[in-house]
């Protein structure tokens, strides 16, 4: 029997437009009044709460508030658009060699799987969950991996 093959998604399967991701971060500073680095700072210091606790629209509320930021639901809720189209950017920009590659292993029985911090919101829509049989959040990753294990 295949065996699974379990994927990371940034900088495995996609780029993780770490450029791009902190200019984004950056313009949603300023869309929620805090000074832009001053949020691509935070951004990058919360890293295990925005993977494990918050969503997007609550980052962005927790960390503007840290900040000194007073924003208003319309300016928080425009802030997380603003990143969530930015996943959904890098998620459309994977290489016709990984679908390729992803496709291969299917045909040949392998189960797949992934594990990464995707914005859940751009996740189902990509070119890439059509392709896998688990997809799960990092923390959820401990509940949903042992039974593709078992195949």
């Amino acid at each position: 029997m295949p065996r699974p093959v379990i994927f990371d998604l940034f900088h495995t399967l996609v780029d993780g437009a770490n450029s791009e991701r902190d200019r984004v971060v950056g313009e949603m500073g300023l869309m929620v009044g805090v000074p832009p680095e001053a949020l691509v700072a935070a951004y990058h210091a919360t890293w295990r709460d925005r993977m494990t606790r918050w969503d997007v629209a609550e980052t962005v509320r927790i960390l503007a508030g840290r900040l000194g930021g007073t924003p208003t639901e319309d300016q928080v809720a425009r802030a997380a658009a603003h990143r969530r189209k930015l996943a959904t950017r890098v998620l459309a920009r994977v290489a016709p060699e990984t679908l390729a590659v992803l496709d291969a292993l299917r045909a040949d029985g392998h189960p797949i799987g992934l594990i990464s911090n995707a914005t859940a919101e751009a996740w189902p829509s990509s070119a890439l969950a059509r392709r896998f049989d688990v997809a799960v959040h990092a923390l959820a990753a401990l509940g949903e991996l042992p039974a593709l294990l078992r195949g």
